[in-house]
C-alpha cells in the first residue's frame, strides 16, 4: 500500500528539481483507507478537521526549512492526491472547500511565498468538478490528464 505522510522525495532530474508532497485526500486515505475515509468527512467531521489541520502544521513545519533555504532552485511540486474515479471525484466540491481547501491554501502559501509557483495536482479520474477549488488553492495544472475520464487537455485549456 502507498502511503504518503511526508516528503516523498526531492528529486533532481533533467535539469528540473522536484518536491514531491502528498496531499491531503492521500493522507486521510493512507491513514484510514478510502472505505473508512470518505465516510468519516459526515459521520465524524471533528476528526477530520483535527486531521487535516494536523497535516497542513506538520508539512509546513517540516518543508518550511527546506522551502526556504533552496527557495526557487525548487522548480515545481508534485502534489499527490489521487481523489477521482473514473466518472468524478471521490469527494463533493463542498467537502472538498470545507475540510481540503483551507490547509491546502496554507501549504502552497509557503511555497508561492518562496518563489516556488508550479504546483502540479496528480490525480487519476474526472477531477474536473473540483478544478475551481484547486485552482483557488495554488495548483497551476494536473497530471496525468486521464482520457478515459473525459479529461480533455484542449477543451479544459479553454476554460
Amino acid at each position: 500500500m502507498y502511503i504518503s505522510i511526508l516528503i516523498l522525495g526531492l528529486r533532481i532530474a533533467m535539469p528540473l528539481a522536484t518536491l514531491v508532497v502528498g496531499g491531503f485526500y492521500a493522507f486521510g486515505r493512507g491513514i484510514m483507507g478510502t472505505a473508512a475515509f470518505i465516510p468519516s468527512f459526515y459521520t465524524n467531521p471533528e476528526l477530520i478537521h483535527d486531521m487535516m489541520n494536523f497535516y497542513a502544521e506538520f508539512l509546513i513545519e517540516t518543508l518550511k526549512e527546506i522551502v526556504e533555504t533552496l527557495k526557487s532552485r525548487i522548480d515545481w511540486i508534485f502534489w499527490h492526491e489521487d481523489l477521482a474515479h473514473g466518472r468524478g471525484p471521490n469527494i463533493s466540491p463542498k467537502v472538498f472547500k470545507e475540510f481540503i481547501l483551507p490547509n491546502m491554501k496554507k501549504v502552497i502559501n509557503l511555497f508561492n511565498k518562496n518563489g516556488i509557483e508550479l504546483i502540479m495536482l496528480d490525480s487519476d479520474g474526472d477531477i474536473r468538478p473540483l478544478m475551481p477549488l484547486l485552482w483557488e488553492g495554488g495548483i497551476r495544472g494536473t497530471l496525468p490528464m486521464e482520457v478515459t475520464a473525459q479529461m480533455d487537455a484542449v477543451a479544459l485549456r479553454k476554460q
